[in-house]
């Protein structure tokens, strides 16, 4: 992945935005490629609207415009990654290194071997049927779209998949319910700053608990833990695709 650097603070709206004008200058020759691997239109206009979701993010995390997930956004332009329904689905290979170990013994992907990388967009609830049809139509499009790279697993690195969420959520959530499609393993760092940028909207460093909303059972439930000294946890997970 490609070290590009956020442009100084100095440069104003100017390099806030520098990256958005990249991407812009991209979108046909990554349009043009789609459309020679047969993607339907519909799952192109869903995986590329991800650039105006950053855009929108990013102005709740810091109060004006600009865009900071530049490095993120390689893989939708790469041509890796694709949102099907509800999920995005990105093509890789399973990092030991980075994940802190393989599943391999309990008969899931070894390092070095393909798979699906599963990513959740912060646009909706994480209901079981949008995820069941997600999982259902990723292994048919690999197949249909990128038939030289079969994948038989997918892989999920989130804080979505802390198992101490169950100690704050009711049974029925649907987070629990997502956990529960996963085998968990390798290591499981702190993932406070993903919690609190990825549901809050607060860039690393600079939340204050005592301002963060409660509004739903999930808020308090992160806010509570927070509070009490305890820590969030990214997890690894892994699953068969159907």
């Amino acid at each position: 992945m490609p070290d590009w650097p956020t442009a100084p603070a100095a440069l104003g709206s100017a390099g806030r935005y520098f990256y958005v004008h990249l991407y812009l200058l991209a979108l046909p020759h990554a349009l043009e490629r789609q459309r020679r691997l047969g993607i339907p239109d519909d799952i192109v206009a869903a995986t590329f609207a991800d650039l105006g979701a950053k855009l929108t993010t990013y102005r709740l995390g810091h109060g004006t415009g600009g865009f900071d997930r530049q490095r993120w956004m390689v893989r939708h332009f790469r041509g890796t990654l694709h949102r099907l329904g509800r999920l995005q689905f990105e093509r890789g290979v399973l990092d030991a290194d980075v994940s802190g170990g393989d599943a391999a013994a309990a008969g899931g992907p070894a390092h070095g071997g393909p798979v699906l990388q599963v990513h959740i967009p912060g646009d909706g609830p994480l209901d079981p049927a949008g995820c069941d049809a997600s999982f259902a139509a990723a292994r048919e499009f690999q197949a249909r779209h990128f038939p030289g790279d079969p994948h038989r697993h997918a892989t999920c690195h989130s804080w979505l998949l802390d198992r101490q969420l169950a100690d704050h959520l009711p049974e029925g959530s649907n987070i629990l319910a997502f956990q529960r499609r996963f085998e968990t393993f390798g290591a499981r760092p702190v993932g406070d700053d993903d919690v609190l940028e990825f549901v809050f909207h607060r860039p690393p460093g600079t939340a204050d608990l005592d301002r963060l909303p409660r509004t739903t059972t999930l808020h308090r439930a992160l806010v509570r833990h927070l509070r009490t000294g305890g820590h969030w946890r990214t997890a690894h997970g892994w699953t068969e695709l159907p």
